[in-house]
């Protein structure tokens, strides 16, 4: 199957949640191209992510979270960024232009800023991380 004329697929990465995600996306996997992993029990986010990529058959990866909060409709264009650029990583952002933190709370805000500062003092490298052009909001 195929979106804007790429190939892809669905990993869905489930660690035994009761409300029957890995049951819904397994019966989904008949009409999509949809996998599951199922995991035994809360073994974390980072864990998942990488079990996920391990599971995957793509070149390309993409993240996301099954809330939305990372909106697929932003997939093209990262991944023309990625093409267009030779980029090993591009990144959708909240703080470069066009980017927005909407109605998020002065509490998740400062979590979020927080977050950032812990990633540049403890990843040199996350400190070089700039923008391709000025309208845009891909790294």
């Amino acid at each position: 199957m195929r979106v804007c004329g790429v190939p892809y697929e669905v990993v869905i990465v489930d660690d035994s949640s009761p409300d029957g995600t890995a049951d819904y996306a397994e019966g989904l996997s008949r009409i999509y191209p949809v996998r599951v992993v199922r995991r035994p029990g809360k073994l974390g986010l980072s864990s998942a992510v990488l079990d996920g990529v391990r599971a995957s058959r793509g070149s390309v990866v993409a993240v996301m979270d099954a809330d939305l909060q990372h909106p697929p409709e932003v997939l093209p264009a990262m991944l023309k960024k990625l093409m267009d650029y030779g980029c090993d990583v591009v990144i959708a952002s909240h703080y470069v232009e066009g980017g927005s933190v909407g109605s998020w709370s002065f509490h998740r805000r400062l979590v979020s800023w927080g977050a950032i500062l812990v990633a540049k003092v403890l990843l040199p490298k996350v400190r070089g991380l700039r923008t391709l052009s000025q309208s845009t909001a891909w790294y």
